[in-house]
């Protein structure tokens, strides 16, 4: 019994002692100090990889022992986007441990992007084997990567036209675009306006091109076809205005970037488009006859258009000339009529001229009869509605010694 309560003394004695040592560890106790590290790894269309390293080090004589290690990110806006718990362990004394994570995460919707990592453990002071004490421990670390999506760089548009043919409607032509993203994340386009205007700030023809994506560091070409409206043949220059939003996928979130580019291109020589595949078909009846005031010459302009589109024959004039030699001489002039061509139609259009007799025998040589008399017609061909015209100019001989009823001459355009 004696020896019971020697012993039962000796624990209390210990227990005592026991105590004030770990009394006096904890009133020791130093915080550890924690550096929380976030580096941004990667940002791509669909999400982020975020590493985090913390360092704890223990300024302590004793052992520390980490447990409930959690990393909780937020947004700005307090949007919860991702929460990883890392395994704890022993610290040993005067020594430091790293924990480190990599984690993967993406946005719903935000407008600034910013994330806040707060950092959260539970320390405890290790003595003997013994946990005594547990503090709870919590750090925040701030990224933000908003100058990284505020500096994305516009996507490079190069533009090319290819003009095809003129129609009813105006002057057909297709485009390709070019379009290059220089950004890490893809570009989506849900489409593109080009609008055309003259050198005057006329617009003249606009139309809307599908869109797509673009992939990162990509080009893609987008085409199209259009018609540009036949008062855009009256310009000397026209101007190709392209823009659009293109939506950069950013850790699953679309950021709109605006895309903008200008051209500017001469108006090709119509003459090439109307008459691409066919010639025109004039002709000249010509039909003389005597009256009493003089030779009576009737004048016939016969036009088939080859062409898809309305044209007019206008500021028409009629002469005949008489040849002697290398000298030429008027014998009378008329002007004709306006005359309007549907596409692949014939028109005929007449003038007459009355040549006096003293005047056809005798202006400007001895000859009674000259060489030839040349039948000359001059003016311009235009698309109707515009200004847009190239000259006419059509001549054909006849023999003033074989006078017949009536003649066809053929004629070409010069």
């Amino acid at each position: 019994m004696n020896k019971l309560k020697i012993l039962l003394a000796i624990l209390v004695v210990a227990n005592i002692i026991f105590a004030s040592i770990l009394v006096a560890d904890v009133q020791m106790f130093e915080s550890p100090d924690i550096l929380v590290e976030v580096e941004l790894i990667e940002i791509n269309s669909n999400e982020i990889l975020l590493g985090t390293n913390i360092k704890i080090s223990n300024p302590n004589s004793f052992d520390l022992t980490v447990s409930d290690l959690e990393i909780l990110s937020e947004t700005k806006a307090g949007e919860k986007i991702g929460n990883i718990i890392i395994d704890g362990g022993k610290i040993a004394s005067n020594s430091e441990k790293s924990f480190s994570s990599v984690d993967k995460l993406s946005f719903k919707s935000i407008d600034i992007y910013e994330i806040e990592n707060t950092v959260s453990a539970k320390v405890g002071i290790n003595v003997l084997g013994f946990i005594t004490k547990t503090i709870p421990l919590e750090i925040s670390a701030i990224v933000s990567f908003d100058n990284l999506v505020n500096d994305l760089d516009s996507p490079k548009v190069n533009i090319n036209f290819d003009f095809e043919k003129v129609t009813e409607k105006g002057l057909n032509f297709s485009v390709s675009l070019d379009v290059y993203n220089p950004n890490d994340f893809d570009l989506n386009i849900n489409s593109l306006s080009l609008d055309f205007s003259s050198e005057k700030n006329i617009d003249v023809g606009n139309m809307e091109i599908t869109g797509g994506v673009v992939k990162s560091k990509e080009y893609k070409e987008f085409l199209s076809n259009g018609t540009i409206d036949f008062n855009a043949l009256d310009a000397e220059v026209l101007y190709a205005n392209i823009s659009g939003i293109g939506g950069l996928k950013i850790a699953g979130v679309n950021k709109n970037i605006s895309i903008s580019a200008n051209a500017n291109f001469n108006i090709p020589d119509i003459k090439s488009f109307i008459f691409e595949d066919e010639n025109i078909d004039i002709s000249l009846p010509v039909q003389f006859r005597f009256t009493y005031s003089g030779l009576m010459s009737t004048v016939g302009l016969k036009i088939y258009n080859p062409s898809d589109i309305p044209l007019v024959a206008e500021n028409l004039v009629c002469s005949i000339s008489r040849l002697d030699g290398e000298k030429t001489y008027v014998l009378g002039s008329e002007n004709m009529e306006l005359c309007n061509i549907s596409p692949h139609k014939t028109i005929c259009i007449k003038t007459q001229i009355l040549i006096p007799y003293m005047k056809y025998l005798f202006s400007g040589s001895k000859k009674l009869l000259p060489e030839w008399l040349i039948l000359n017609i001059e003016g311009d061909f235009s698309i109707a509605g515009t200004r847009q015209s190239f000259p006419l100019s059509i001549s054909a001989y006849v023999d003033p010694h074989f006078f017949r009823n009536s003649e066809l001459i053929d004629a070409e355009v010069k």
